[in-house]
């Protein structure tokens, strides 16, 4: 089982979920760190994974590597 954590809540995001569940014997989401909190509350609705409003959650959960899927402008800022 491979597990990650993604950090970042748009469209790219969205894509390393779906291909945890469309193959869930191999992929698995450890958590989501999600800074906007419509966007927590509105992935909270639509997945079944740990979300989470500060990184520092994220990184205590048990993962084999973390996606960072925000922007260029936005990656310094995390």
């Amino acid at each position: 089982m491979i597990k990650y954590g993604i950090i970042g809540a748009g469209w790219r995001a969205e894509f390393y979920l779906r291909i945890a569940a469309l193959v869930p014997d191999t992929f698995s989401v450890s958590g989501i760190y999600i800074r906007n909190s419509a966007k927590r509350k509105e992935f909270s609705k639509k997945y079944a994974v740990p979300i989470f409003d500060n990184l520092e959650a994220l990184l205590k959960t048990d993962f084999d590597f973390i996606v960072s899927c925000v922007n260029k402008d936005s990656i310094n800022e995390i």
